[in-house]
């Protein structure tokens, strides 16, 4: 039997080698069994990467509401970007876009966080524009 280490470390893997279809067998199963011992960075990452690689939309639903539970958990701006991306590719543009917003006005305005900021402009203007995001 397999330990909740060696399980993260799977998907890890597969979320590295880009083995998609097999992150997303791997992280429906894991979250069955550990669900409750995930944290909120590792809800929004594996919400992110099911978001940007799977076509099933209800794995996109899935990764949303893992998301959600992730935002309440810890209102991150990293946490609501991913909230707004997924809302996104749901087609509910007005609500990404809002969230997008959101996400942005939270960052802190430091030098540090200066690439941060211009990325998640950048995911903002594709959102207006209605372009494809990934």
């Amino acid at each position: 039997m397999a330990t909740l280490i060696t399980e993260k470390f799977r998907l890890q893997w597969y979320q590295r080698s880009k083995s998609y279809d097999l992150f997303e067998q791997g992280v429906q199963q894991f979250m069955k069994q550990y669900a409750h011992q995930v944290d909120a960075s590792e809800l929004n990452s594996f919400a992110r990467s099911l978001g940007r690689n799977t076509r099933d939309t209800a794995l996109v639903r899935q990764a949303l509401d893992w998301c959600e539970r992730a935002v309440k958990e810890k209102p991150d701006p990293q946490f609501i970007g991913t909230k707004a991306f997924l809302l996104y590719r749901l087609g509910d543009t007005d609500q990404a876009i809002r969230l997008q917003e959101e996400a942005i006005s939270r960052i802190e305005d430091k030098m540090e966080n200066k690439y941060q900021i211009e990325y998640q402009q950048k995911l903002l203007d594709k959102m207006k524009k209605g372009e494809e995001i990934r």
